[in-house]
């Protein structure tokens, strides 16, 4: 008979998860049914988002809608809006699932998860790599 495996939540992710560093929190401005809340990510990841409130939302359940504008610090420091589906309520926290998530905002939140967990390599050539190949001039 097969041995039963524990599956863990973080091996069904499909997608690399971080929490932002305390001097620079990833800040989110969340607005759904009855409820409009600013607060920083507990994480975040291409595919959603957990945010902790000190108090509970009339409006917040599992499976309704939300709009969110996320900000991501520096060196990002960018911002974009998503509209996201509550996917879970734990005491004071919640995870929201990013449903509309375009390319180039996939793409920050890649960056910025990467940067974060170290995946993020020094560029080739050094620091003055991009420049050198701007002006058309070799390593």
């Amino acid at each position: 008979m097969p041995e039963k495996t524990n599956t863990t939540a973080a091996n069904r992710r499909q997608f690399a998860r971080v929490a932002p560093e305390r001097q620079q929190p990833v800040r989110v401005h969340i607005n759904g049914d009855g409820f409009i809340e600013v607060t920083n990510a507990v994480d975040i990841s291409e595919g959603g988002i957990r945010i902790s409130v000190k108090h509970r939302f009339a409006g917040c359940h599992v499976d309704l809608p939300a709009s969110l504008i996320v900000h991501l610090p520096a060196p990002i420091s960018r911002h974009f809006s998503v509209r996201g589906r509550i996917r879970h309520v734990l005491g004071d926290s919640f995870g929201v699932e990013f449903i509309s998530l375009n390319p180039s905002d996939r793409a920050l939140v890649r960056h910025y998860v990467e940067r974060l967990s170290g995946v993020v390599k020094p560029a080739a050539g050094g620091l003055f790599a991009p420049l050198r190949k701007l002006f058309g001039m070799s390593a």
